[in-house]
């Protein structure tokens, strides 16, 4: 074999153990980006949860609101009602009317 066939050879060699080690090398980086993108995720969703949990919380406390204005709404206009009663025998009804 000639020499320059023995050097294209070797350097073939060489040039194919260096891809293999750089496959390696990146096949563990992307491994531990991975790893690191998917911690990230799980934290996202940990907080989303959270955030769903507050918020049936929060619409719960809410129901409970309109549930009570609806009474206070309805206790004042009973109120009302007998204010006007206690009010009618010193405001007699507008003759002029009509």
């Amino acid at each position: 074999m000639e020499t320059g066939a023995i050097i294209a050879l070797g350097s073939l060699l060489v040039a194919f153990i260096a891809l293999l080690v750089g496959a390696r090398r990146d096949t563990r980086g992307e491994a531990a980006s991975q790893a690191q993108v998917h911690a990230k995720l799980d934290s996202i969703a940990g907080g989303v949860d959270d955030i769903r949990v507050e918020q049936r919380a929060m619409r719960e406390r809410l129901d409970g609101y309109a549930e009570r204005l609806a009474r206070v709404e309805s206790s004042v206009k009973s109120a009302h009602h007998r204010l006007d009663q206690m009010a009618a025998p010193y405001h007699p009804p507008d003759s002029t009317a009509g």
